[in-house]
């Protein structure tokens, strides 16, 4: 039997390879001379991943009845799980036009603002208190920001008023998306751990929401794009590498959040992030190539 400590420390592991891998792919994705695809495709994607790996963990674990029926049974505590998939759906949509707007390490130091705003919310949320060396990890991780964004500034004058321009509508789309993704974290990590379901019916139903709620609003905001171009219009190989990476990392975050928490999961991120080497191949215009 695999213990709940093994778990922990492989998931944040995991987490850690990732949360890099993710942002690298995501930054190269939107690139300029590459076919633009519509990200809320890739969204519907990543989260039609996740419901087919959690229905097959329900079948394994013998509750995918019992998950499938949960909205008839308890429709309160089913819509209870649709406010963080529906805060997941504008946070990713706001992640990518960020990467859109920004490099790599910019945007990947910049985000780990949401280690503050997940501990204010777990503080406001689960009543937890704040030890001394997380707040020191906050001030490390604001001094970054502002080390990384000093340079940024300097680099900025070398490049067109284009960029310059891109870079204020980014760094708001960054600064949402860590309030956004603080709040949801916090959130799911609340009605994870007070509920009898268990880790694979609550994916299954944040993941069959988003589903629904991303559908929706692609074709109200987007109808006429998809009706013209397809709703695969674009994908390519390393499209679908940010989508498997999307959805494996939605469910590895899960995993620490049932077995951590997610002010640990903000924290080792955070550390991550002073090591701009890491997110050096999303920092420049360098695209991978299959030869």
């Amino acid at each position: 039997m695999v213990s709940n400590s093994f778990i922990k420390s492989a998931s944040l592991c995991i987490l850690a390879v990732q949360n890099v891998l993710h942002t690298i792919a995501m930054r190269c994705s939107r690139q300029g001379g590459r076919e633009p695809f519509m990200t809320s495709s890739a969204l519907i994607m990543g989260e039609t991943l996740k419901v087919i790996i959690s229905t097959i963990m329900l079948i394994y674990e013998k509750k995918l009845e019992r998950a499938i029926y949960a909205p008839l049974r308890d429709p309160i505590d089913f819509l209870r799980t649709a406010v963080p998939a529906i805060v997941y759906v504008f946070q990713n949509s706001l992640l990518f036009f960020a990467l859109s707007c920004l490099d790599a390490t910019v945007f990947q130091v910049t985000y780990q603002i949401k280690l503050l705003t997940t501990a204010l919310f777990s503080v406001f949320f689960l009543g937890k208190s704040i030890s001394r060396p997380q707040w020191a990890s906050l001030v490390l991780l604001f001094a970054g920001v502002a080390i990384v964004q000093a340079t940024e500034h300097s680099s900025d004058r070398q490049h067109s008023s284009s960029a310059s321009t891109a870079l204020v509508p980014g760094l708001l789309a960054v600064l949402t998306a860590s309030c956004l993704s603080g709040f949801a974290a916090v959130y799911f990590e609340k009605i994870l751990k007070q509920s009898t379901k268990s880790l694979w019916e609550r994916n299954f139903e944040l993941a069959f929401i988003s589903v629904i709620f991303a559908t929706s609003g692609q074709l109200i905001t987007e109808g006429d794009v998809l009706r013209s171009n397809g709703f695969f219009y674009g994908f390519d190989w390393l499209v679908w590498v940010v989508i498997l990476l999307q959805s494996g990392g939605g469910i590895v975050v899960a995993l620490v959040v049932k077995y951590a928490d997610n002010i640990l999961k903000a924290s080792l991120l955070s550390i991550l992030c002073f090591n701009p080497s890491l997110y050096g191949a999303g920092a420049t215009d360098f695209i991978p190539k299959i030869y």
